[in-house]
C-alpha cells in the first residue's frame, strides 16, 4: 500500500466536499 489507497480516499472526500459546497451555493443563489 504505497499511497494509492490514500489518494483514492482523498479524491472521494474532495468530490463529496465539492458536491456539498455546490449544493449549498445553489440553495443560496436560488433563494
Amino acid at each position: 500500500m504505497s499511497g494509492g489507497h490514500l489518494i483514492a480516499t482523498v479524491c472521494i472526500v474532495a468530490v463529496f466536499a465539492a458536491f456539498m459546497l455546490a449544493l449549498a451555493y445553489a440553495e443560496r443563489t436560488t433563494r
